[in-house]
């Protein structure tokens, strides 16, 4: 009897077997122009190319599978293959460099689409390979939130040498979702291009991450010799999914007990993996304070790592945090116009920020807006501790914000000449925070009513469809009860439950503030709703935040790193807010305490306590950003590089980020 193949015999058969992926070429190049899962009901292409119409700053050396590398003083780049045979979704391309030939195959394998790559030095001599990358422009932007929600993805990368991965959440948290996992060879870090390029209308700017590239490591290549990329892509329906998925390939997950441990604190590692290890559980050395990044050796001579901290405690970094604000960053001459106001700190320059008219966005680094919150975490801070020097800084403070940040009838401005191009809502509520945290460590009733009118003020001016930060509701209503003052409550309700109904009318649909769609306007839209309804008890507000909890969780990665375990993508900050202003991804930034509070208040309405655990998780992992002697920097840049300079950074600027240790008060003192 003649033998068949399975794939013979299915055909044989009559029956068809169905295709995982929808993979579209380049016929010039060999790149790939579209990644789709032909299942998708959205088809949704998960990257973009340079064939598409926007972005239009995308190049063709830039497209999926194209790459560059640099030996010493010299650089190349494979483009245009000498030869190629492309065939429904399997490829196999041959380009030649003046030190490389590069052979690329692609193929379907079952639920995996295979991807290969192979260097060869041609030279006849040993070269050393300084950085070698691949392009992966995976579709992580925001053109609107109606096409976020079902056509763009949050990529989270996980450059962990042997055991490195991507996975592309698409962003209404919603599967399928694509995975892609290295099989041979190794990631050792990635890299942005294409941030703030002119061109691509809603696609610049803040709204794009840029094309992602991948960073082999660096290697040395005897004369012929070669060195293989490989990874699989495949679909999947979730974290949990994907690492089981992952599993399956010999990779290798770790998973460690927390990311931010105090010195000399016992912290277990595990291991969980298909291949064979020599131990599962590991213990992380935690002598020494500052960053760590730990080697794991597994296998046959392969590697994969974790990256935590170690501090003295959070205490100290807090009570050290305060005192450097008031000792430092308040200004203190009282013929300055901004007496009493907290102020950027340049740490480069060790002295507060006077000048800012030279620098990019002075509104984002003056006097007012996102600095409200070095006042609202020392009013918190000194609820718990009793400290007479920096209560009476405090009050020089609220004496500054009242008089010269606020109008007399309670509308707030961004800076002290009340003069902008807009009218700014985010300012409302964190004004009304730092009355409400004043009336909560004082007791007088002028800071409750402050707080009354400075949000009667916000309505009046932004009406109910502006998605602010930080609105200040259960507690503000509670403390406004016990005040006696049951009008106000009321009528402060009612404005809540305007606003909260405009949130539920527009679901994950949101409307597109000063970034067109982002973390923070899905976390405190979640975190609203999940206070409206603790107060009104009307379960349309918990369902509705249950569905846009799909949203947010979508933003947040897994990886063992302090940098990105539970922290919310963003890459806009450091260039809005930093002294080097650079875009790329910002990792840990402070809003993504946010999602901390939604998942806190999820945890008090539904009793899941894995989300108070994820709470906790991003207030520690943001303590990153501030240093044992006080000194703090409004963002670490994470990339190894964006546009070609120097990632892996903290900025010099201290800034917007004590928002961070506010709220790591409110997630860690009211448990």
């Amino acid at each position: 009897m003649k033998k068949y193949s399975l794939v013979a015999f299915v055909l044989m058969l009559g029956l068809s077997i169905q295709a995982q992926f929808a993979i579209t070429y380049n016929s010039k190049t060999g790149a790939i122009s579209s990644i789709i899962n032909p299942n998708d009901k959205n088809r949704m292409n998960w990257i973009f190319s340079s064939a598409d119409s926007i972005p239009t700053y995308q190049k063709e050396v830039q497209d999926w599978g194209m790459g560059k590398y640099s030996i010493a003083t010299e650089s190349g780049a494979w483009t245009i293959p000498i030869d190629k045979s492309i065939n429904n979704n399997s490829a196999t391309l041959h380009y030649k460099t003046k030190h490389l030939d590069v052979d690329v195959k692609r193929i379907e394998e079952g639920k995996y689409f295979i991807e290969t790559y192979h260097f060869r030095n041609t030279t006849g001599k040993v070269i050393t390979i300084d950085s070698l990358s691949i392009y992966s422009p995976l579709n992580d932007n925001y053109p609107d939130s109606k096409t976020c929600a079902t056509n763009r993805c949050n990529v989270h990368l996980w450059a962990a040498l042997n055991s490195s991965y991507i996975n592309a959440i698409r962003m209404d948290g919603v599967g399928p979702h694509l995975g892609l996992v290295f099989t041979k060879g190794a990631m050792a870090s990635y890299s942005i291009e294409n941030r703030g390029v002119n061109g691509g209308g809603n696609y610049k700017s803040s709204n794009t991450r840029g094309t992602i590239l991948l960073n082999m490591p660096t290697m040395t290549l005897k004369p012929n010799e070669e060195y293989t990329v490989q990874w699989k892509l495949f679909w999947h329906n979730g974290w949990d999914d994907f690492f089981v998925i992952a599993k399956t390939m010999g990779f290798v997950r770790v998973v460690a007990d927390k990311y931010v441990m105090n010195q000399n604190e016992s912290v277990k590692v595990k291991l969980d993996a298909n291949v064979k290890l020599k131990n599962k559980v590991l213990m992380l050395p935690t002598a020494q304070i500052g960053e760590h990044s730990m080697p794991i050796k597994y296998g046959d001579n392969q590697q994969t790592l974790i990256n935590y901290l170690v501090i003295s405690s959070p205490q100290n970094l807090i009570d050290k945090r305060i005192h450097f604000i008031v000792d430092h960053q308040q200004m203190n001459d009282p013929n300055d116009p901004r007496y009493g106001a907290y102020m950027v700190y340049d740490n480069e320059g060790d002295s507060i920020l006077t000048n800012i008219k030279p620098l990019i966005s002075p509104l984002d680094r003056n006097e007012g807006r996102e600095r409200l919150g070095m006042g609202v975490f020392i009013a918190k801070w000194l609820q718990s501790n009793k400290d007479s020097s920096i209560f009476q800084s405090l009050l020089r403070y609220v004496s500054f914000v009242r008089n010269k940040l606020q109008a007399p009838d309670y509308q707030v401005f961004s800076n002290i000449t009340h003069q902008e191009r807009r009218h700014r809502g985010y300012n409302y509520p964190w004004v009304a925070d730092l009355y409400l945290q004043m009336y909560k460590l004082t007791g007088q009733p002028n800071y409750i009513k402050d707080y009354y009118f400075t949000l009667q003020s916000f309505y009046k001016h932004c009406g109910y469809q502006f998605y602010a930060i930080g609105i200040p509701l259960q507690e503000g209503i509670t403390l406004l009860k016990k005040a006696g003052l049951e009008n106000e409550s009321d009528s402060l309700l009612s404005d809540f439950i305007k606003m909260g109904d405009c949130l539920v009318k527009n679901s994950i649909y949101y409307p597109k503030s000063e970034v067109n769609y982002e973390q923070s306007i899905v976390a405190p839209a979640v975190l609203f709703l999940l206070e409206l309804y603790t107060v009104t008890k009307e379960q349309k507000y918990l369902e509705e935040a249950k569905l846009q909890m799909h949203s947010l969780e979508a933003f947040s990665g897994k990886q063992p790193d302090v940098h990105l375990n539970e922290i919310a993508i963003r890459h806009w900050d450091g260039y809005w807010f930093g002294k080097r202003a650079s875009w790329g991804e910002t990792m840990p930034q402070y809003w993504s305490t946010l999602t901390a509070m939604a998942y806190k208040k999820y945890y008090e309405c539904t009793s899941d306590k894995s989300f108070l655990e994820r709470a906790n998780r991003i207030v520690e992992n943001n303590l990153l950003n501030f240093k044992e002697d006080g000194r703090a920097s409004c963002a670490y840049l994470y990339p190894l590089t964006i546009n070609g300079k120097a990632g892996k950074f903290y900025d010099p600027f201290a800034n917007d980020q004590d928002w961070a240790l506010f709220y790591y008060l409110q997630v860690k003192n009211t448990q």
